[in-house]
């Protein structure tokens, strides 16, 4: 938790380097008298993915607003275009005071990383949280923030038959930051114990509880508490993203991902689909056809496999599919023999055309709510590539 407070240090810095044309705007005085006001709640929305397949790792985060307050006597207190560590900004609440959030209440959050931000105008009691040592028997270690113990807010989201029911949380207090900061604070920082325990396209809602007060013993007022479901927001529906083909990116329409000219190794050459949540480990293979045939006599692809005039289907019990190890938000397919990633995945010198069947689905570990089109596979994907000989 230390470091992390670190970077907000640091995006202080960067908020405070925002140009301007005249002096500098920079009220970043909190309140110092009064009951805490909530001037926003942040969601962890759409994550970045890495530009490299190969990899498949977050590379970045965007923090969404779906509560910005318009309270005259505090609005000026809200966080508006921020600073980022490393110099981008970005929008969080409207410049006009008077404008809400766009997407109040709507806001989706990333299913494989989500979280929630409260953000308060002035300092909290160091009481909300507990400091503990990383390893209580040496008194040199870390000290980490947490409020496992404390809970000052309740976190409920619906289950899968659509009940609204507590969710487990952690998190920490940041007493560091302002409106100009990024991320915005003081704030209560609250993360569910597991990313799966709600289903995606789930509706959420945080509420604070009574015992959130600052130094001098003031309780958030009753009607910024959220008790009636007014900082509400939604788990997104699980996504495609993008397929690779032995670490190389794949397009929709690219004729580079459909005429074979992809090649890749028998022995390491997977074919991944990158989802916004984690695939569940039951996947199948009921929606994936895959034919191939061998390659072209100068060693390239058979572009006749490619185009599906030619071809032999790979029955359904070679084709392994599962998340891919330590990236769960993959889905890797391959044709390992024992079904556990060992070479050979794939035949040597042979082209091979990988489709998906009509209203193909895969998913999420944390299940979907009904009726959503979550994990739906994009009906014309196709991938096409071709081994090299043994």
């Amino acid at each position: 938790m230390l470091v992390y407070r670190s970077t907000i240090a640091a995006a202080i810095v960067a908020g405070a380097l925002l140009p301007a044309c005249a002096d500098p705007d920079l009220p970043t005085d909190l309140k110092k008298s009064g009951p805490p006001d909530v001037t926003t709640v942040t969601v962890m929305s759409d994550l970045t993915i890495s530009a490299d397949p190969g990899l498949g790792v977050l590379s970045g985060f965007e923090e969404t607003a779906t509560f910005c307050t318009t309270d005259k006597s505090f609005v000026s207190k809200r966080p508006g275009l921020v600073g980022t560590p490393d110099f981008r900004t970005f929008q969080i609440c409207p410049d006009d005071p008077t404008m809400a959030a766009p997407d109040t209440g709507a806001v989706e959050a990333a299913p494989s990383a989500w979280f929630v931000r409260i953000v308060f105008d002035e300092l909290l009691d160091p009481s909300v949280e507990d400091l503990l040592q990383v390893d209580p028997s040496n008194p040199m270690s870390a000290i980490f923030g947490t409020i496992r113990n404390t809970q000052p807010v309740t976190l409920r989201c619906q289950n899968l038959a659509g009940a609204m029911t507590d969710v487990t949380y952690d998190g920490y207090y940041v007493p560091n930051g302002n409106r100009n900061a990024f991320p915005p604070g003081p704030s209560l920082f609250v993360q569910p114990m597991s990313q799966t325990s709600v289903p995606t396209a789930a509706t959420c809602t945080v509420s604070i509880k009574d015992t959130v007060h600052n130094k001098a013993g003031q309780s958030v007022l009753a009607d910024q508490r959220g008790s009636n479901g007014e900082y509400k927001f939604k788990l997104a529906e699980m996504q495609f993203r993008f397929a690779a083909a032995g670490g190389q990116e794949v397009d929709l329409g690219d004729p580079a991902g459909t005429d074979g000219s992809l090649e890749i190794s028998p022995k390491s050459g997977f074919v991944d689909l990158f989802w916004t949540a984690q695939v569940d480990p039951s996947v199948t293979t009921s929606a994936i056809v895959i034919t191939a045939g061998p390659n072209a006599a100068d060693g390239g692809p058979n572009t006749a496999v490619c185009d599906g005039s030619a071809g032999t289907p790979v029955a359904p019990a070679r084709i392994n599919v599962a998340p891919r190890m330590g990236a769960p938000t993959v889905m890797r397919i391959d044709l390992s023999p024992t079904h556990d990633t060992k070479p050979p995945l794939w035949d040597p010198g042979t082209t091979y055309l990988v489709t998906f069947g009509a209203n193909g689905k895969v998913p999420a570990k944390q299940g979907s709510m009904p009726g959503t089109p979550s994990g739906t596979i994009p009906a014309d994907l196709a991938i096409c590539f071709h081994t090299t000989g043994p």
